[in-house]
């Protein structure tokens, strides 16, 4: 691959602009160990680390040199350099891509809720209740307080904004994931426990899926939540990961069987971040699930909750001889 080139130009000192005479500055290159003195001697300073070689052990010639120095556009970088360069740039060219994806899906979920908000509670809607209780208002001799339209409005609105609330709640969740029952170190110090997190996230999430890298653990946010307990090792706390992406999310969630039987993995849980509102709800139907069971005589069915937060149903599972 062609490299690009710039030379750092020497800036002269206060003393020099003053007139006083001193010893000129004196460079080094970095491979031949060469020392170089003078406006006129030919040297390159990578970009990234910020040494400064000389152009006949970067095989430049004259030509070369004087292009790379005449345009400030052009930029160089030393050969070992060059390779983690163009890998950032891959990455963040990977990362971009990624972000795009993620915000066409948050948009589309966006435009999903506005749509159910609308269908939940719409201006008809609303007339209507206020006509039912101006209705009732009028033709009920046994109640003692009154129910005035602007009441009923004020109650709407309310509800209109705990939904919306609870949208954009939802929403912020959506990338996240709660761990349950990882090993949490008793050091002291908060980085030694950071990263004896970030490492066996980056474990177990390679053990679930081996495209996993630590270039996707640097971008998650990996902490612990809840109270610290006396006793982490039989009580740790649970990790709350967000990942960057919803494909992340998906493909752990989707591939989580495969750590039943790790030996050091296996009995780790792993459910959504849910939503206080989406927590009431999926305790309601699990009730509701084992109610179903314990109803069902025939013997040959189990019920189970399945389906993210957001569209939890119970399911009629027929049971596996």
């Amino acid at each position: 691959m062609a490299t690009t080139g710039k030379k750092k130009p020497r800036t002269k000192s206060k003393t020099e602009l003053e007139g006083t005479k001193i010893e000129e500055e004196i460079w080094t290159c970095t491979t031949c160990k060469q020392k170089f003195k003078g406006e006129n001697q030919k040297l390159l300073e990578c970009e990234y680390c910020e040494e400064r070689f000389c152009i006949e052990c970067v095989s430049i010639n004259d030509k070369e040199y004087k292009l790379m120095t005449a345009k400030a556009e052009i930029h160089w970088f030393c050969p070992p350099c060059e390779k983690k360069v163009m890998k950032n740039i891959k990455n963040e060219k990977t990362c971009e891509e990624r972000c795009e994806i993620f915000l066409k899906k948050v948009e589309e979920r966006i435009a999903h809720l506005e749509t159910e908000l609308q269908n939940k509670v719409d201006e008809k809607r609303v007339n209507e209740l206020i006509a039912a209780a101006k209705l009732e208002n009028n033709t009920s001799a046994q109640t003692d307080s009154k129910i005035t339209s602007n009441e009923v409005k004020e109650v709407i609105q309310i509800q209109v904004k705990e939904q919306n609330l609870e949208a954009k709640e939802r929403e912020k969740r959506l990338n996240n994931v709660i761990i349950f029952n990882l090993t949490e170190s008793s050091s002291q110090l908060k980085t030694s426990k950071q990263q004896h997190d970030e490492q066996q996230i980056l474990e177990l999430c390679t053990e679930i899926d081996n495209n996993f890298t630590e270039t996707d653990i640097m971008h998650m946010e990996i902490r612990r939540i809840g109270k610290i307990s006396e006793d982490t090792n039989n009580h740790p706390r649970p990790v709350l990961i967000k990942f960057p992406n919803t494909d992340n999310k998906r493909s752990i969630l989707r591939n989580f069987h495969r750590l039943k039987n790790n030996d050091k993995f296996g009995n780790i849980k792993i459910d959504h971040d849910k939503t206080k509102q989406e927590r009431e709800e999926s305790k309601k139907l699990f009730e509701e699930a084992k109610r179903q069971e314990a109803a069902d005589q025939s013997g040959e069915y189990i019920y189970r909750v399945r389906g993210p937060p957001w569209e939890r149903k119970i399911r009629k599972i027929r049971k596996t001889q």
